[in-house]
């Protein structure tokens, strides 16, 4: 349902679901109560064909928000649910939150201050785990979070040498636009797992001389399910970005680059130094799925 409004907003607020409206509720509920108090700020909620009660839940709250515009994809995918939110935009900026996650109480104070104090075409935020479900005595909090992609000793400022996540981010519309929003053949699709829809997009931008930041102060939690504290699931996870590295960072698939890509990836595994930290075999076979990315890099290499 498209909605038209007389009230000039700055920030689009992107929710791109699929079938999970039991966290999506809590998601939207919990920043209604942030985007009520604020006068640039609305929320679009993307339905990427849904077969639940999503669309039903959709249209009750919105019904009740005039902040609340919603739109149906019925391409299922990551990438073209991110498109449709572009293509439907009217805003400076288009803000883009996952459907699991919970933000911090100044979310959107911070999204204006940072998106208004630096010279910032894209941005990214800090997640931690969000254990709705329960947390296993293995599972530890640095395995889900993105602050290691981020510079030690800076809380925010251009990121040189990194991305950020896809599921806190907020970028300039026009720039995206330029360079031709998000592909479509990677990322997140039904219940394909795959990833780096959203590092493709920002390398392009980087690749064009948009500057990308981060923010540590910009904060969210992001539910990590009981399904996602298990080793099948990090090795799984690892298989599938090796398998679309190709795609992800556009590199020509050699022998080389295969070499190459392998060593540097097998080259961080330390296995003695995580049984010293973690004490835990559970912990350390989870961190040693670069090993399935390798798998997965060699799989990407020979799949046409």
């Amino acid at each position: 349902m498209t909605k038209t409004s007389s009230i000039s907003h700055k920030y689009t607020i992107v929710i791109c679901t699929r079938n999970r409206v039991k966290y999506l509720s809590k998601t939207i509920e919990q920043l209604l109560t942030l985007i009520n108090q604020s006068n640039e700020s609305k929320l679009l909620i993307v339905d990427n064909n849904s077969t639940d009660n999503t669309a039903s839940y959709i249209k009750f709250i919105s019904d009740k928000n005039e902040k609340i515009d919603s739109i149906n994809c019925t391409e299922v995918g990551l990438g073209n649910a991110r498109n449709a939110a572009i293509s439907h935009c009217d805003t400076e900026w288009i803000v883009y939150l996952d459907d699991d996650a919970l933000v911090a109480d100044d979310w959107l104070i911070q999204l204006n201050r940072i998106a208004s104090s630096y010279p910032f075409d894209a941005f990214g935020g800090l997640y931690t785990p969000w254990y709705a479900e329960g947390k296993k005595v293995w599972f530890y909090d640095e395995f889900e979070t993105n602050v290691h992609m981020f510079p030690k000793d800076e809380s925010e400022g251009i990121l040189k040498t990194s991305y950020f996540s896809g599921g806190i981010a907020a970028y300039k519309l026009l720039p995206l636009k330029s360079v031709g929003g998000f592909p479509t053949d990677i990322g997140m699709s039904n219940n394909k797992i795959s990833y780096g829809e959203e590092v493709h997009a920002q390398r392009n931008l980087a690749m064009a001389g948009y500057k990308l930041g981060f923010s540590k102060l910009w904060k969210m939690i992001h539910l990590t399910p009981l399904k996602k504290q298990s080793i099948v699931w990090s090795w799984k996870k690892q298989f599938a970005l090796g398998r679309d590295f190709w795609e992800i960072y556009n590199k020509k698939k050699d022998y080389e680059n295969l070499k190459r890509y392998s060593i540097q990836k097998l080259h961080k595994l330390s296995p003695c130094e995580d049984f010293k930290k973690f004490r835990s075999c559970n912990a350390c076979v989870y961190k040693m799925a670069s090993i399935s990315f390798v798998f997965g890099l060699f799989f990407g290499y020979i799949r046409k």
